[in-house]
């Protein structure tokens, strides 16, 4: 300390601190125990040290040394972090798409945002030039201006989301990650530490996720982004979520409880998000993004707001939804009218929806009413009963200008800005071309299984469909997906005008069998031709790896950053919480072998 000064003391480098020591021990000998230290022992007592201080004795200022023993560098985008190979605290590389995700549509809305509040300043400005023209009073005040977005990580483990975007997002004022385990916290500050990521700028905090949302509720508390990326259910965060969020702002959300939102739970399906999943239906995936979505519709409503959806995607084990929300009393009156039940035939693929309420007159200001029976009791094309599934949000999910935009901006940008490029640019393709007014579809292979006839080229099914008239488009979670505006009778009338063509043994006894007994009404044209698609990009790509999916929860156990790091032989003193006191302890209480 005497060598070195305040340098040792503000632990800027260790090694460099004990290296100096090293040099002068010639000097000071007699008052200097640490004079013949060795970096041997400084690796083989890493292990022990807290977190903070044994990267900082392993990578000093060089952001390419070794990392300390037991940890991994990590580098995507432009962060780098340290990450324990006991899985202390929690990291999933598949996710890496969704953070890939998030950083382009946060950029996309920060652009939105901004020209939003220009275009408030332009009017304010007009509005009293009009007025001093008339010699009215003319209103004082600031001007609206825009100085930047804040970000709140509700869920952040070790912190490489939230670094991400203090990195990567040119326009972010301030990030809050927050995280329940204290060891995860200590890793979000050294990993901001070790990417030169400013305290100020990426706020490390501990506390409960729905608390710490609950807490920043007042308007001028509010976030621009709130994102919540829980490991499972996102349900007891939602709630928070959209009242912490500011008006206009951008609210992301993930759920990775696919069994609860695909129909394998029903009764958790329903004490999580309100609504009731069908099991083993074709369109699964896409219902548990509606039935997220009419979670967190029902949630702003409840504190007068609505939600308007950017896109939602439904990829590997997850989903994900980016949504704005907004303040307006008039359009919560329209929440019910975005809801319907889906009626599923327990025996074929026919399924009806059925609207919650609707809305007449004026759309400025409409009346709502409950909505009319539309299904009968029995299935109207097989005679069996109907399964019943929902509320959920019938809607559309995505914005089909906003995803324009975002793919616009994927193919000017370079390859090195997102590792997940290809695949970014074919979902978001594909999310694009989907029908965003037809809620749910039917699927070309279990039509063909039901009937038990011989497939249907994709392309003779597209034929059959735009020869009569109606309109197609796959969808983004099912390449097999029928996703039309097409009445269920055509497309059994599609399937036996196929049977015709190839014919098959029809049991009459069988669901299939009693199907294609019926004559067609129509008869289905496959030979028309279709010009190609406009654009020629990968939609649907392979898993990168083996074994591609969620990973095992977090070993951390709500246990302290300093029971996490500091060993049982009880030779390292057990240090304190804040940073200063940890350089202040590592001055007066040097660590013996």
């Amino acid at each position: 300390r005497r060598v070195m000064g305040n340098r040792c003391q503000s632990g800027t480098s260790v090694c460099v601190a004990i290296q100096a020591l090293r040099n002068t021990a010639s000097v000071f000998r007699p008052r200097f125990a640490l004079g013949a230290i060795s970096f041997k022992f400084i690796s083989s007592i890493a292990p022990k040290l807290p977190y903070r201080l044994a990267i900082r004795m392993s990578s000093g200022d060089n952001p390419a040394a070794t990392p300390p023993p037991g940890y991994t560098v990590i580098q995507e985008g432009q962060a780098k972090v340290y990450y324990k190979n006991e899985n202390e605290v929690f990291y999933n590389p598949v996710q890496q798409f969704n953070r890939d995700l998030s950083i382009l549509t946060i950029k996309m809305f920060t652009e939105i945002r901004k020209a939003e509040i220009e275009e408030k300043a332009a009017k304010k400005i007009a509005n009293r030039q009009a007025l001093a023209a008339e010699n009215k009073p003319v209103p004082s005040g600031p001007l609206p201006q825009f100085d930047g977005i804040t970000i709140l990580e509700a869920l952040a483990a070790t912190g490489l989301r939230s670094i991400r975007y203090c990195k990567e997002l040119p326009d972010v004022k301030r990030v809050l990650a927050n995280d329940y385990d204290e060891a995860a916290v200590s890793s979000i500050r050294s990993n901001a530490e070790y990417n030169g990521v400013s305290h100020e700028k990426l706020v490390a905090n501990q506390g409960e996720a729905a608390a710490v949302m609950y807490a920043h509720k007042a308007p001028e508390l509010q976030y621009d982004v709130v994102d919540i990326d829980p490991y499972g259910s996102a349900s007891p965060f939602i709630d928070s979520a959209v009242q912490a969020v500011r008006n206009g702002g951008l609210l992301c959300v993930t759920c990775t409880d696919m069994a609860v939102l695909c129909g394998n739970h029903l009764d958790a399906c329903f004490s999580k998000y309100g609504s009731v999943a069908i099991k083993n239906s074709n369109y699964c995936h896409e219902l548990a993004l509606r039935i997220l979505m009419h979670a967190v519709s029902t949630s702003a409503s409840r504190y007068r707001r609505y939600i308007e959806p950017l896109y939602c995607v439904s990829v590997d084990f997850y989903v994900r939804c980016f949504v704005r929300v907004h303040d307006s009393a008039a359009e919560v009156k329209k929440a019910g009218t975005k809801l319907s039940y889906v009626h599923q035939c327990v025996a074929c693929d026919t399924f009806h929806l059925q609207p919650l309420m609707k809305s007449t007159g004026d759309p400025k200001n409409p009346k709502i009413s409950g909505a009319s029976a539309e299904v009968d009791s029995k299935c109207d094309v097989c005679g069996r009963a109907y399964q019943i599934g929902g509320p959920f949000w019938s809607d559309p999910l995505h914005n089909v200008d906003f995803t324009q935009k975002a793919l616009t901006y994927l193919n000017a940008c370079p390859d090195e800005e997102f590792q997940t490029k290809k695949r970014l640019i074919g979902v978001l393709t594909t999310i694009s071309e989907e029908l965003s007014d037809r809620p749910l579809f039917y699927q070309l292979s279990s039509l063909c299984s039901t009937t038990k006839t011989t497939s249907i080229p994709l392309k003779q099914a597209r034929s059959a469909f735009h020869a009569a008239g109606y309109r197609l488009s796959h969808s983004h979670t099912d390449p097999q997906a029928l996703k039309t505006d097409a009445p269920t009778s055509f497309i059994w009338d599609m399937m036996r005008s196929w049977a015709k063509l190839h014919p098959v043994k029809a049991n009459p006894v069988t669901i299939g069998g009693r199907i294609l007994a019926t004559p067609p009404n129509v008869i289905a044209n496959f030979d028309l031709e279709l010009p190609e698609p406009a654009v020629r990009v990968a939609r649907y790509l392979p898993n990168p790896e083996p074994n591609w999916g969620p990973k095992a929860r977090a070993t951390g156990k709500k246990r302290s950053a300093e029971d996490a790091n500091v060993e049982a032989n009880g030779s390292v003193e057990k240090q304190v919480k804040t940073d200063a006191q940890t350089e202040m302890d590592i001055s007066t209480n040097p660590v013996k072998e």
